[in-house]
């Protein structure tokens, strides 16, 4: 869409007219703000260059993300009027959207996920904590009396639960520090 120096469209091209909704026919003389809404210009509509995101207003009056470059036209040193391109970013915003709702789910999942992790942590903890004193008590008891072979069975079960209670702590370290490191944050990944 080109604007002139007055600020109204003097050209319009078909995709302008079916995107915003006006016929070429209705677009032509009408101002920026005319076209797009107070609100879509963000006061930027008196401004002859710039690019950027914003909010333009369809003829029905519904809402459309737009993607913008507007550029002076000069000649002779003089600035002529604009060219005023844009590109409907529904989709992008939609898309965008539902990564950050994903995202916000994802959190909520590691934190319910840590939470589990810290209490069957504790709660298996109990029954390996048990089974260590026990075993300790048994050899402390019955030292002289146990056969080699039943300290040897022993030996292993209380060596087992400690590797298990290692086992637990390794997990929920673990989980704590996935979950520190793996904060979301925005990118400025090419579009």
């Amino acid at each position: 869409m080109r604007l002139g120096s007055g600020g109204r469209a003097t050209f319009v091209n078909p995709a302008v007219a079916r995107i915003t909704g006006w016929t070429i026919d209705e677009l032509i003389g009408k101002t920026e703000e005319q076209i797009f809404g107070k609100n879509g210009n963000n006061g930027k509509g008196t401004e002859s260059h710039g690019s950027g995101e914003r909010i333009f207003h369809r003829k029905d009056g519904t809402c459309l993300p737009v993607e913008y470059e507007k550029t002076p036209i000069h000649e002779n040193g003089r600035e002529l009027g604009t060219v005023l391109v844009f590109k409907d970013i529904s989709e992008r915003k939609r898309v965008e959207e539902a990564i950050a709702q994903k995202a916000a789910e994802l959190s909520r999942s590691n934190a319910e996920l840590e939470q589990f992790a810290f209490v069957a942590s504790h709660d298996l903890q109990e029954p390996l904590r048990k089974i260590q004193a026990f075993g300790d008590r048994l050899k402390i008891k019955i030292k002289g009396e146990l056969a080699p072979e039943a300290l040897d069975y022993l030996e292993r079960m209380q060596s087992a639960s400690a590797r298990m209670r290692t086992l637990i702590n390794d997990l929920l370290t673990f989980s704590r520090v996935i979950r520190r490191s793996s904060h979301l944050s925005p990118s400025n990944w090419p579009r």
